[in-house]
């Protein structure tokens, strides 16, 4: 684009607009969804060819119609339009090529929700690019352009002559119907714009529902008289595949190897993205911890009830809490003084000070950790912990090799094993408390497999990786595992922490708990 170019100004007609908006946004910015479909189809002539026109048909025409709608308002509001939704659909765009998301209400939320540190990570040079030459350079030429009027009349008259050309399609081609219905999520996470524009309507609109007070739990009795000291570990995108512990053939988890901590097999989350993983396993019932009522979380639940809890985090995205004691790894970092103050060693800081100040008989920490959040795995762990080398030291995790990827991803569990031995050796020196660990993530991580990488994949089409999650515990008193549980997942851990802590209640399922039942065994 020449600056003679721009300096001169151009008319076209709205409806001329509207026609080349409409093709541009399906050819360019639908293209992984036309791919899709060419990819899915096993017989493209002439389902796949029949798929082709049908969606294209229904994608162009909702575009024309949706800025028709805002035409007609005001032709600046369309312009403005245009523009905003080039820039959005050039972003959504790239991380549907590089990373292979879909824009779900759960990818939604993940994005939302994301704080302004982590999204920094993201920023690339190929980022970049695709925001200018799909999104600045469109956006200069449409501010260029000076947009004759249409007449209300004329906008609904090639309205209506797309609905009915689509109309005529859907019907010829009623068979593909089946094909769009089996595959209508993952084709609703990628048509541009929709996909980010419903989905974060519908994210909105649940959220707006959570916004009640808590139901409280029904009171807690007390079963066992001995002081307890438990902690709650919450890793981040720690898949069980890459623990050695769980056989992975790299020894990721030397520390812990050497010490009586149990891996708990076929463990899944509940989800795979954070925010809803928290819910879960903070609530008594994981069907309650997204939908229906919402009653109190456990930190909020034992707190209440008299125990001394304290929440420590080097991360975000729990529910709303009451504890005792919240504490931000950054207020930790201010009087930190060994080498592992800027990554989760410093939340160890933090289970000190809550050892030094303890009063109460039942003693609840929750270690929030960063662990091996992507796509910078590479600065989840210092220096000293790379032993798989090469590193992926960039966030486009497609310029990396998969050796290299997953050398930075082992390294980050690798620290995490550190992390959780040294966790064990400070709880093994409590004196006078019998202590309990549970370590468990929030979700999993694609490394690449399949194309696909990161998380927060819905999880009825998430590949394995992204919900298959580590779940450890440990105790510094002989204990027995709950034999009759042959599948765990994040619902688990309400129950396991209550029976940790020698406490029961109308809500607490002793055959959730993976420990033998604590009332039982006084029985």
């Amino acid at each position: 684009m020449s600056l003679k170019f721009l300096s001169k100004s151009y008319s076209i007609s709205a409806i001329a607009l509207l026609y080349l908006v409409g093709l541009f946004n399906l050819v360019v910015f639908n293209f992984p969804v036309l791919a899709y479909i060419v990819n899915q189809s096993s017989d493209f002539w002439p389902v796949g060819f029949k798929l082709l026109l049908l969606i294209s048909a229904l994608l162009f025409s909702l575009t024309f119609i949706l800025f028709a709608l805002l035409a007609i308002i005001h032709r600046m509001i369309l312009k403005i339009s245009i523009i905003l939704i080039f820039i959005a659909n050039s972003i959504a765009l790239y991380f549907m090529s590089t990373y292979q998301v879909i824009l779900d209400k759960s990818m939604m939320g993940n994005i939302i929700n994301t704080r302004m540190s982590e999204a920094g990570e993201l920023f690339t040079v190929s980022l970049l690019f695709y925001v200018i030459v799909l999104g600045v350079l469109p956006a200069l030429i449409l501010l260029k352009l000076r947009i004759n009027k249409c007449s209300f009349l004329g906008y609904v008259k090639h309205s209506l002559m797309h609905l009915i050309v689509t109309a005529i399609v859907a019907y010829l081609f009623s068979s593909t119907w089946l094909w769009i219905d089996e595959h209508a999520k993952k084709l609703g996470g990628k048509i541009l714009p929709w996909s980010y524009i419903a989905n974060t309507a519908r994210f909105i609109k649940e959220q707006n529902k959570k916004n009640i007070e808590y139901k409280e739990l029904p009171p807690i009795e007390v079963i066992s008289e001995a002081k307890q000291f438990v902690v709650l570990v919450i890793g981040e995108t720690a898949r069980s595949h890459n623990f050695s512990l769980y056989g992975y053939q790299r020894n990721t988890n030397p520390r812990l190897s050497m010490l009586p901590i149990i891996p708990l097999d076929n463990a899944t989350s509940c989800s795979t993205y954070t925010t809803a993983s928290l819910e879960c396993i903070l609530a008594h019932e994981e069907e309650t911890s997204i939908w229906g009522e919402q009653f109190e979380p456990l930190p909020t639940y034992l707190s209440r009830q008299g125990v001394n809890v304290t929440w420590i985090t080097n991360n975000w995205g729990e529910p709303k809490i009451t504890v005792n004691s919240y504490i931000e790894a950054q207020e930790l970092r201010d009087g930190c003084t060994h080498n592992e103050c800027e990554y989760d060693g410093v939340l160890l800081d933090g289970i000190k000070t809550s050892m030094a100040e303890m009063v109460n008989d039942k003693v609840f920490v929750v270690l929030h950790q960063k662990g091996s959040h992507g796509p910078l795995y590479s600065q989840r762990y210092p220096q000293k912990f790379t032993n798989f080398q090469p590193e992926c030291n960039s966030v486009d995790l497609t310029a990396c090799s998969d050796e290299e990827l997953v050398n930075s991803y082992d390294n980050s569990i690798l620290y995490t094993d550190h992390f959780l031995a040294e966790l064990i050796n400070i709880l093994e020196n409590i004196k006078d408390y019998e202590s309990t660990l549970i370590y468990i993530s929030d979700h999993g991580e694609s490394l690449g497999e399949g194309g696909v990488y990161l998380h927060g994949t819905p999880k009825s089409m998430a590949p394995e990786y992204q919900y298959q999650i580590p779940f450890l515990v440990w105790s510094s008193t002989k204990k027995t595992l709950n034999s009759t549980i042959k599948n765990y997942t994040q619902a688990n851990v309400f129950h396991t922490v209550l029976g940790a802590l020698g406490l029961s209640s109308e809500v607490y399922k002793d055959q959730m708990d993976v420990y033998q039942n604590v009332k039982k065994s006084i029985d």
